[in-house]
């Protein structure tokens, strides 16, 4: 770089001259800014014309000028100084050392980097990507596993393991069902049912029941609560029967039965006479028999037993098609011959044998109030008892199947799913129908004996998550609708809710051809029954209406809400013997009037 000044040839670095010391036209130069006050006046020196000595004394050679960070102002400060250069009075003042490089100065190594700034765009795209092939891993995934199957298992491989996950799946639902009703002190609330008749439901009763007792029934209610803790159980219950009721109340304590009715007065009597072993110990029946978990694992364990031992399995290619509804499927069929049923039975009877869970379910039976039995000597007796059915068994006991022929055979669509279940013995073979193709559903039974067949068939269509259809029933080519089904919510039904209503109507059936007395079959032609229900774990609601010809002739409504109820103390009890001759009368009226 050329300084303008005195013409001498600078790096392009620097920022001021090394001959002069002038300022350099820098481009990385941060000019200093104009201070805000008023800057002091410049210095200036007047012209002389001095000889060369005193010149040179007055004006050596100036020295390099460097940035010296020290003598730089920071903040806005107002330094400036003045070169005087020879025939020239002009102020030139110092210049800031560029910005960046104070900076630089300053930190170092330490400068302060950028932050990194990620664009979201990329991530989402990435986030929602992985996303949706999880998912389609998820749907698809019984689809692969099927396919897998399909190709890589040997056939009787590939039947075992579809009907384990039969298997599991009803054990599963069966073991959730076992539970619910297992656990009493679950199932404590308090509800109502209440029925209305007719009076030509009372004529049709009368007729059909032969008993007199129906043509005075007019209405009928029944409110009641009950709770179970521990080894108490309680039931509180207000019957009414044509204006005529009934007000009671049952307190069971450790085997004990306790009474009163609005008859009795307050006091509980107890019932001295009164033995039940089942009542004594009524708390501890779900900690007796086994849990969910444990009736899960037996049904798994054993149904694989089952299926281990299938040979000769013959696979192909067939259509099934039920109702609307037809698909593609791999037929698995198996041969249940004498080999097949003895290795199984026999592989059952000797595992089941010194079953630990088996055994600990025995013991804890024995130990409960229902047996008062000795724990050891129960499971001796139930190893004996196998030992004897081992010892007793004989293929030749099996040889009728061989005879008959029998064989299982499963229909499997491309997802894995069992779309029927078919089982033959000789002349008699049962199938078991359920399909889905997309909103529709069809399922049902078929029973062939020799040349007979019935078929029960129920179908309908998906809208949301209700599904709507009918059930009808076939015969011999006669064909005729049981039942319609409206509105049942199938999206809850795994968790336990149902909601929906079932319409029968008599239109639907061949009554002249059933029913002799014409006023009767009219009666029932023009009859319609709907059954309406809506269930979850909290409440129950369900209803009957049946009406004929418009008029109401039956009417059941059965209400129940689960909520916590207390048992009452029955404080000092009284015997039975305490009761006077006036409660006795009373109480006896009371029901036979009711009745």
């Amino acid at each position: 770089m050329i300084c303008p000044n005195c013409g001498k040839d600078c790096p392009d670095s620097s920022v001021f001259c090394g001959g002069c010391g002038a300022p350099l036209p820098n481009a990385n130069a941060v000019p200093a800014e104009t201070p805000a006050t008023t800057p002091e006046q410049p210095v200036y020196a007047e012209a002389q014309t001095p000889d060369n000595n005193s010149v040179a004394a007055a004006f050596p050679e100036p020295e390099a000028i460097t940035n010296n960070p020290a003598d730089t102002v920071y903040g806005g400060g107002t330094q400036q100084n003045t070169f005087i250069n020879a025939g020239q009075s002009t102020p030139v003042p110092v210049e800031y050392p560029s910005g960046q490089e104070n900076l630089n100065g300053f930190y170092g190594e330490n400068t302060p980097k950028k932050k990194l700034r990620i664009k979201p765009v990329p991530v989402i795209i990435t986030i929602t990507a992985i996303a949706i092939v999880t998912s389609l891993v998820i749907v698809f995934f019984p689809f692969l596993k099927n396919q897998f199957r399909n190709l890589f298992y040997s056939d009787e491989k590939y039947m075992s393991a579809v009907i384990n996950d039969d298997v599991n799946e009803f054990a599963d639902g069966f073991a959730k069902s076992y539970d619910n009703i297992l656990d009493l002190e679950k199932n404590t609330g308090n509800g109502s049912i209440s029925l209305t008749l007719s009076k030509n439901a009372r004529r049709l009763l009368k007729e059909v029941a032969g008993n007199e007792g129906f043509a005075n029934l007019n209405k009928a209610t029944l409110e009641f609560e009950n709770a179970v803790k521990g080894n108490s159980a309680y039931i509180k219950a207000k019957a009414k029967v044509n204006g005529k009721s009934i007000d009671a109340s049952a307190v069971v304590d450790d085997g004990s039965l306790y009474i009163k009715t609005d008859a009795t007065g307050k006091s509980y009597y107890e019932v001295e006479e009164y033995e039940d072993a089942a009542l004594e110990s009524i708390g501890s029946i779900k900690k007796t028999l086994p849990d969910k978990g444990t009736v899960k694992k037996l049904i798994v364990k054993y149904g694989k037993i089952v299926t281990k031992h299938l040979e000769d399995v013959e696979k192909s290619k067939e259509k099934v098609k039920f109702g609307d509804i037809e698909k593609n499927t791999v037929q698995l069929t198996a041969t249940i011959d004498s080999d097949y049923a003895y290795d199984a039975l026999t592989d059952i009877l000797e595992t089941a044998q010194d079953d630990k869970e088996i055994k600990k379910i025995i013991e804890k039976i024995a130990d409960s109030d229902f047996a008062d039995a000795d724990a050891d000597e129960a499971v001796e007796e139930y190893e004996d008892g196998i030992d004897s059915l081992l010892d007793n068994l004989d293929k030749d006991n099996f040889r009728e199947l061989d005879e008959l022929e029998c064989t299982l055979t499963l229909n499997v669509d491309a997802f894995g799913n069992v779309v029927c279940r078919t089982l033959k013995a000789g002349e008699y073979e049962v199938s078991l129908y359920t399909m889905k193709d997309g909103k529709k559903v069809a399922c049902g039974i078929v029973v062939k004996i020799d040349r007979r067949e019935i078929r029960v068939t129920a179908k309908g269509e998906q809208k949301g998550n209700k599904l709507n259809g009918k059930i009808n029933l076939e015969y011999n080519g006669i064909s005729m609708t049981l039942a319609r089904f409206e509105d049942i919510d199938i999206h809850n039904a795994k968790n336990g809710k149902m909601s929906g209503k079932i319409i029968i109507s008599g239109s639907d059936f061949p009554i002249d051809s059933a029913i002799d007395d014409p006023d009767i079959a009219d009666f029932i032609g023009d009859s319609k029954i709907v059954i309406s229900f809506d269930i979850d774990d909290k409440s129950a609601k369900e209803s009957i209406e049946w009406t004929s010809d418009g008029e109401k002739v039956l009417n059941l409504n059965i209400n129940f809400n689960r909520k916590s109820i207390s048992i009452p103390s029955v404080g000092n009890a009284k015997s039975m013997d305490d009761m006077t001759e006036k409660q006795r009368e009373k109480l006896e009226n009371s029901f036979d009037d009711l009745v």
